[in-house]
């Protein structure tokens, strides 16, 4: 995951801290979106201590045009978007996902890992699955959690976004489901 940026909503607790902190220690850099500055400011510095990159971006993801400055504010101050974790929402879900999908489509042409990834979490089979069939051809995959522990959900993404392209275009496969372990 070196030399990509990720951005997590619902980065103030529970499943966003888990996911950010697993991506920030495999390399990426991490922008953290959330409402409570305090919480996020706590996790950059957490993750600094730990050797790595983020950024805290307050917003409200159920409004869109607060959604649309945390993805511009991400690609602005990182110069990419690789790995989009939606968890906070149904609206922030499709704002985040909308504001992201041109620069995720860029950042999948020259990725270091030739495929970027969005990450719903929670249930969201028919619109992940529609977006899927939006991106064909683009090398991003759209994959859904299922809820779980925070660490449990945590490590479902990990394993989504980390694997290798494996030759066939990733966006051709059907939404990958990882069910949380209970």
């Amino acid at each position: 995951m070196k030399g990509t940026v990720a951005l997590v909503t619902g980065a103030s607790g529970g499943i966003g801290v888990a996911t950010a902190r697993r991506l920030a220690s495999l390399g990426a850099a991490v922008a953290l979106v959330a409402r409570r500055r305090d919480r996020l400011d706590e996790l950059v510095a957490t993750i600094a201590a730990d050797g790595g990159t983020a950024l805290a971006v307050q917003a409200d993801v159920a409004n869109r045009n607060e959604a649309v400055s945390a993805v511009e504010r991400t690609v602005a101050s990182f110069g990419r978007l690789d790995t989009v974790v939606n968890n906070a929402g149904e609206k922030g879900l499709l704002y985040v996902t909308h504001a992201a999908l041109l620069p995720v489509v860029r950042a999948a042409a020259d990725s270091p890992r030739r495929v970027a990834d969005l990450v719903n979490i929670g249930p969201t089979i028919a619109f992940s699955d529609a977006i899927r069939r939006q991106l064909v051809g683009q090398n991003v995959r759209v994959s859904v959690v299922g809820c779980g522990s925070p660490d449990d959900v945590a490590a479902a993404v990990l394993r989504l976004v980390s694997r290798e392209p494996n030759g066939a275009n990733p966006s051709d496969e059907r939404p990958q489901r990882a069910a949380a372990p209970r």
